[in-house]
């Protein structure tokens, strides 16, 4: 390289600002920011910290901790599967609410393993994923990790049995793995809520009851999962009582989930963050409202709200001109009877899964896919970037 005559060499500089005050940007000014990244050092694309891989994961593993969890309590509360030799007596592996919380498992697994892959893929390397492991800190982000492996692994033993001959497994070892996925399930589900709060800079997912927004959204949608599973199973009476359970916990769970969300906002509106406030009114009446009211009020809460209602009305009402009218002479099928013999005579004249149950099921995913992008979109604004009264951050030049 020649040098132009009469000029200095200019050698590379670093210059590294740092702010230690709050720092409030215009809404005309663009701030520049170069910070951590999800889980490294990396530079804030498009005014976003979270990719779409990521939020994609705080959707699939939340709804698949979910599904892994009412399955586990459905088989602990209810079902109670036999297992080896003793699930080919009778056709015990055939009664179909048992095959619903066999493909509940398996798409619950799934779930967790694809979201566990998003976010993978998110990082960019795998070799972060094994620092965290092999760090020798333990911190929220590494019992995450750790989290997150224990239900795959605690997942996938719960499904092999379910689709695998295994004579040597006996119940009280699968009612143990049940156990302990429920625990990790829940671990997940919260873990979800609280990874936001751990990423520095953005106030409003310091919110408190986020991450309980979080836990019932994904149960809600993990029991729209497992209401899902009905339609792939022969129709009989276990199955329609299985559905109805299911509407009635999932019904509890919006409305839970509603007064959370309620609590959510106004904490945000109420704060003396200027931040938080700006990011709630984001959320309420900005970019993020469409899919804040649209998708997860109306079609996430209070539209699968209405159609379990009616559905469970509807039952109520049924169950007393039952009582009403006389009994007939045929004998009724047992609800939860096991065996061949039992699932064909209660087939005969059971429902399926009701048309509403499974709207509802669908518009809850959907409202669970809009909560968790609005929620990251409404704090990730350009504007919003260098929020925090403690951020600290270095740019180099």
């Amino acid at each position: 390289m020649v040098r132009p005559m009469g000029r200095k060499a200019m050698t590379p500089c670093h210059i590294h600002l740092r702010w230690d005050v709050a720092y409030w940007p215009s809404s005309g000014d663009r701030a520049l920011a170069v910070r951590r990244g999800s889980f490294g050092e990396g530079a804030v694309r498009g005014g976003r910290m979270l990719g779409e891989l990521s939020v994609l994961y705080l959707f699939l593993g939340g709804t698949g901790a979910g599904c892994l969890a009412v399955c586990s309590l459905a088989d602990l509360l209810w079902l109670r599967e036999p297992f080896g030799r003793a699930s080919c007596e009778d056709g015990a592996a055939s009664v179909p609410e048992r095959r619903v919380l066999a493909l509940g498992f398996l798409s619950g697994t799934a779930l967790v393993v694809f979201g566990a892959l998003c976010l993978l893929l998110d990082l960019g390397k795998g070799d972060r994923a094994l620092e965290m492991l092999f760090s020798g800190t333990f911190n929220l982000m590494t019992a995450g990790v750790y989290g997150l492996g224990l239900t795959a692994v605690l997942a996938l033993a719960a499904t092999a049995v379910r689709w695998l001959y295994v004579p040597a497994v006996c119940a009280r070892a699968v009612r143990l793995v049940e156990g302990a996925l429920v625990l990790a399930a829940l671990f997940v589900m919260a873990y979800t809520g609280f990874l936001l709060q751990t990423l520095g800079g953005f106030a409003l997912w310091k919110s408190p009851f986020l991450p309980a927004l979080f836990v019932l959204s994904s149960a809600s949608c993990g029991m729209a999962v497992v209401s899902l599973a009905c339609l792939f199973v022969r129709r009989s009476e276990g199955v329609r009582r299985l559905g109805a359970v299911l509407a009635v916990a999932d019904a509890a769970a919006l409305v839970s989930e509603a007064v959370a969300a309620a609590a959510f906002l106004l904490w945000a509106a109420g704060s003396s963050h200027g931040a938080t406030v700006a990011a709630c009114d984001n959320l309420v009446v900005g970019e993020q409202s469409l899919l804040w009211w649209g998708g997860f009020a109306v079609c996430g809460m209070a539209a699968p709200l209405a159609l379990e209602g009616a559905g469970i009305v509807g039952r109520l009402r049924a169950a007393r001109r039952r009582r009403t009218t006389p009994a007939s002479s045929s004998p009724a099928p047992l609800p939860f009877a096991t065996g061949r013999t039992a699932t064909a005579r209660g087939s005969e004249d059971a429902a399926g899964l009701p048309p509403e149950l499974v709207a509802a099921a669908v518009l809850v995913l959907v409202g669970g896919v809009c909560l968790r992008f609005a929620v990251t979109g409404a704090a990730e604004q350009p504007s919003l970037e260098l929020q925090d009264a403690t951020l600290s951050q270095g740019l180099s030049l």
